[in-house]
């Protein structure tokens, strides 16, 4: 997966809310379970949330198997993007 610093942007820009604090949490490390408990709702809503944002990222790439984002993906995606753009944190 290769997406221009230009739509990392714009992908994020356009998750909720929530989604961006999902993101956030899963790029300081945290498992499915403990960004559950930072926001106090059930694993299987941040499973949603990361499909969700999993698709969205996805998109940029067409149909390849091979660059379907996983958590890994996202990761290495937004690594250092919170610190670029600290104001981002501020959901």
């Amino acid at each position: 997966m290769n997406l221009e610093h230009g739509q990392l942007m714009s992908t994020y820009l356009n998750l909720t809310r929530r989604q961006r604090e999902v993101v956030y949490w899963v790029q300081q490390g945290l498992s499915n379970s403990e960004v559950a408990e930072q926001l106090c709702i059930a694993p299987s809503v941040v499973a949603g949330h990361l499909t969700n944002i999993y698709e969205e990222l996805s998109s940029h790439n067409g149909d390849d198997p091979d660059a379907r984002a996983n958590r890994y993906t996202l990761i290495r995606l937004f690594a250092g993007f919170f610190d670029q753009y600290p104001e981002m944190a501020c959901f």
